[in-house]
């Protein structure tokens, strides 16, 4: 190989290298803002709250309770029939309920 070769190849090295360097950098830092982004002080859904002036975290509610505030299916509406048989079971617990009330 020519001087010349050898110089232009390690030109082209060292340029290989600066461009390198410039990228691993450019990543760096684009990491970092990513960073600050991710560590914001107060989150968002918090500033809204502060506006209604609600507390940050809502009460858990007790076990007995867990099982209600839970998502429920909607029940399926019953035919006019089955409906109406239930009011008469309702009627005879109340029936029954009375009857059995008070001293023995």
């Amino acid at each position: 190989m020519s001087e010349k070769s050898v110089e232009a190849a390690a030109e082209l090295s060292a340029k290989d290298l600066k461009e390198k360097k410039e990228k691993v950098e450019e990543k760096a830092s684009r990491k970092e803002r990513k960073k600050e982004v991710v560590e914001c002080p107060v989150p968002l859904a918090v500033m809204v709250g502060e506006a209604r002036n609600q507390p940050e975290v809502a009460p858990s509610p007790g076990p007995h309770r867990r099982r209600r505030t839970g998502l429920r299916r909607k029940k399926k509406r019953l035919l006019r029939m089955e409906r109406r048989k239930m009011k008469g079971k309702k009627k005879m617990r109340k029936k029954k309920k009375r009857m059995t009330k008070g001293p023995r």
